[in-house]
């Protein structure tokens, strides 16, 4: 659809926390020269996406929350695409994570590395996950973990500032983060309750039945050091269950 940036002026600004509903004039005008630069932002970089990076990007956000054409053009403007080699790093450690990155393709894995390089997988993350250190994102701190492809890979990214635009320009993104926040919270929280309480075969069967399609893309030593053990037993967990009697 052809951007029309007066209907989606308009738009921003009957939004809830759009000029409206602000009565102080310094902040209107504040508000109208950050639209008119989203404007002109829009008007640049309308095309970055191709139509098939929308498509993938659209079905994540319409899980959680319903967009118009004109907020989905607005959105679709401040994401870019980045592709990665196998092999390679969206982050390192040390390194500020920069972009939410949202995977079109490829599979990634973040991980930090203990004193004796031993190496700790916290997230894996396929098509239609969101990957990288929301912690270091949120804060602008330095991270701790790595984030490597291990696949060749495309990430759809926005950044940390024009994020915080899009809350303003389009409040529902507010609640689209706000959602996926709490969603990886309460995953974190059930695969600590998970480690301490479950035993490793608990821990291997619930993992193919949450995540049926991780195995056949991930190194053994990936999924053990998921899981929280270690390969050699890993290895004999799958033996077992290969040679179990069909009931």
């Amino acid at each position: 659809m052809p951007f029309n940036p007066e209907t989606a002026k308009a738009a921003g600004q009957k939004s809830k926390r759009g000029p409206s509903k602000l009565l102080d004039p310094n902040i209107k005008e504040k508000m109208e020269i950050l639209y008119e630069g989203v404007l002109d932002h829009l008007i640049m970089h309308q095309e970055d996406l191709s139509m098939s990076d929308r498509v993938k990007l659209l079905q994540s956000l319409s899980k959680h929350i319903a967009l118009d054409d004109q907020e989905i053009e607005l959105i679709s403007s401040f994401f870019k695409s980045k592709s990665l080699k196998k092999k390679s790093y969206l982050l390192r450690e040390g390194e500020v994570f920069r972009h939410a990155s949202f995977v079109k393709k490829g599979c990634l894995v973040m991980y930090s590395l203990d004193k004796n390089g031993k190496n700790h997988v916290t997230q894996i993350a396929v098509e239609g996950w969101w990957s990288g250190d929301i912690y270091s994102f949120l804060s602008e701190k330095p991270s701790s973990y790595f984030v490597e492809a291990i696949e060749e890979s495309e990430v759809l990214q926005v950044s940390h500032k024009d994020l915080e635009q899009l809350y303003i320009i389009v409040p529902k993104m507010e609640r689209y983060f706000r959602i996926l926040v709490q969603n990886a919270y309460i995953s974190f929280q059930n695969r600590v309750v998970s480690t301490m309480s479950s035993t490793a075969l608990e821990r291997y069967l619930e993992f193919l039945k949450q995540y049926p399609s991780h195995e056949q893309r991930l190194p053994l030593y990936t999924i053990a050091s998921y899981l929280g053990i270690r390969p050699e037993v890993l290895s004999r967990l799958r033996k077992k269950l290969s040679v179990r009697p069909i009931s």
